[in-house]
């Protein structure tokens, strides 16, 4: 194995991989996924409200999901744009 590996073949037994990343691209992809997922809970909040408008424990926990990742995307892509611009 030469020098210029990946980061995961520089691991050693026992260490933890990272699950953050300083790759611009990575944090962009991120954000679109988490969009993408805080957009499907708000149509199955939607739906949700529709079949059960009384169960306000599950509607509060799809709002509560859907805050979440909203609030990580807005992060991740605050990340991307500050990377962008430490990387131009």
């Amino acid at each position: 194995m030469n020098e210029s590996g990946s980061w995961f073949s520089k691991l050693r037994p026992g260490e933890f991989v990272p699950i953050h990343s300083e790759s611009p691209g990575r944090n962009l992809v991120g954000a679109g996924v988490m969009l993408l997922a805080a957009i499907g809970q708000a149509v199955g909040l939607v739906r949700y409200v529709r079949r059960l408008p009384e169960d306000h424990i599950g509607i509060g926990l799809y709002v509560t999901t859907g805050a979440l990742f909203v609030l990580m995307t807005v992060l991740l892509f605050r990340k991307w744009r500050r990377l962008r611009g430490s990387s131009d």
